[in-house]
C-alpha cells in the first residue's frame, strides 16, 4: 500500500526581510522625525520648568511654646508677604518656613501685639532660627482692682499693668530669658517685691490674693 502523505499548515514568523520590505522608507523617516520632535519638546518643558519654578533651598524656623498658641509669623520681602504660619499644638509651637536665598523681614504677632520684628538673610542650604519670648502671667481677682504690676528687666524689657475689669485683673506680658524684678503695689503699699527668673519657653503664672487686710497676702506660683 502506498503511504498516504498528509499535508499540514504550520504557522511561522515571517522573514524579517519580508517585514522590512513592506515598510515604506517615508514612514520610517516620519516616525524618526516625530520621535525627535517629542524628545525635544520634553527636554524643553523640563528646562522651562527648571527655570520658572525655583525650589526653596533655605528656611527660617520660629520656635515658641504653649503660651504662644495662635501666634502668627509672617515673612515679607520688599513690603510683600511671601509666607505665613500659625503656631499651634499641631506643630508643637515650632514652624519652619521654606524660602529662597535672600533678605527678609520676620514679624510675629499674637492678639494684636507684636512679639518680634526683625530682618534676616539666608543663603542656600542654610537656615535662620528665631526663639520667641514666653508669657509671664500675674493673676489677681476683684480685690486686686487698681493694683499695679510691674516687671522690670534688662534692655528695656519692662512691662507695666494696672489690674482691673478690662483685663480681668490679669497682667500678661512676654519676655525673653533673663533675670527680672516683679513689683506689685496698691494704694501706695507694696504687696510684692522680689526677683523673677524667666527661662526659655517655660511660661510663668503667678496667682495673687489680696484680702480685706492688705497685710494678709497670699500667693501661689506655678
Amino acid at each position: 500500500m502506498k503511504p498516504t502523505h498528509i499535508a499540514s499548515t504550520v504557522g511561522s514568523f515571517s522573514d524579517p526581510d519580508d517585514l522590512r520590505a513592506g515598510i515604506s522608507p517615508l514612514f520610517v523617516h516620519m516616525m524618526i522625525g516625530l520621535t525627535a520632535v517629542l524628545t525635544l519638546g520634553m527636554v524643553s518643558l523640563i528646562f522651562f520648568r527648571s527655570q520658572s519654578i525655583i525650589e526653596p533651598t533655605c528656611a527660617v524656623v520660629v520656635i515658641g511654646d504653649s503660651s504662644l498658641d495662635g501666634a502668627t509669623a509672617s515673612v515679607r520681602s520688599y513690603n510683600r508677604e511671601i509666607a505665613a504660619t500659625t503656631l499651634s499644638e499641631e506643630n508643637q509651637y515650632t514652624s519652619p518656613i521654606l524660602l529662597q536665598p535672600g533678605v527678609y523681614e520676620l514679624k510675629v504677632t499674637i492678639h494684636g501685639q507684636v512679639l518680634l520684628m526683625d530682618k534676616f538673610g539666608v543663603e542656600g542650604l542654610r537656615y535662620a532660627t528665631f526663639s520667641l519670648p514666653t508669657a509671664v502671667v500675674v493673676e489677681g481677682d476683684a480685690s486686686m482692682a487698681g493694683a499695679v504690676v510691674e516687671l522690670s528687666g534688662p534692655e528695656r524689657t519692662s512691662s507695666f499693668t494696672v489690674l482691673g475689669t478690662d483685663n480681668s485683673y490679669t497682667a500678661l506680658s512676654y519676655h525673653y530669658p533673663g533675670e527680672y524684678h516683679l513689683t506689685v503695689t496698691r494704694g501706695g503699699r507694696t504687696i510684692r517685691d522680689e526677683p523673677l527668673i524667666v527661662a526659655a519657653h517655660k511660661p510663668r503664672r503667678i496667682l495673687l490674693t489680696y484680702r480685706l487686710d492688705p497685710a494678709v497676702f497670699s500667693n501661689q506660683e506655678q
